[in-house]
């Protein structure tokens, strides 16, 4: 799934249908792009989906891990395109990652 890209860099987060590439990398797993950045910036990489039996769970990366999990892959993809995650996704944090606040 290659969706449509606008560069806007004055948003933090990207929107779904314009700034978010997935790519499968195998039946039960894909990468999540922020195609506002070049493939080869770091910032690209936002994250992964991964199917685990009935729920699809969501690894976002920024200044650290989160891990979300949802009941479809459509879901899941628009966890990326939102800035504040659905209700219904379950957030689990790394609780042993330094804090830098």
């Amino acid at each position: 799934m290659h969706l449509t890209t606008k560069h806007d860099p004055d948003r933090t987060s990207p929107a779904q249908a314009t700034d978010i590439d997935v790519q499968s990398l195998s039946p039960s797993a894909w990468r999540v792009r922020d195609t506002r950045f070049p493939e080869s910036d770091a910032r690209a990489l936002i994250g992964f989906i991964e199917e685990k039996g009935e729920v699809f769970e969501v690894m976002q990366m920024g200044s650290g891990f989160q891990w979300f999990t949802y009941h479809s892959l459509q879901d899941a993809i628009g966890h990326f395109g939102r800035a504040n995650p659905p209700a219904e996704g379950t957030e689990h944090v790394l609780s042993w990652l330094p804090s830098h606040a």
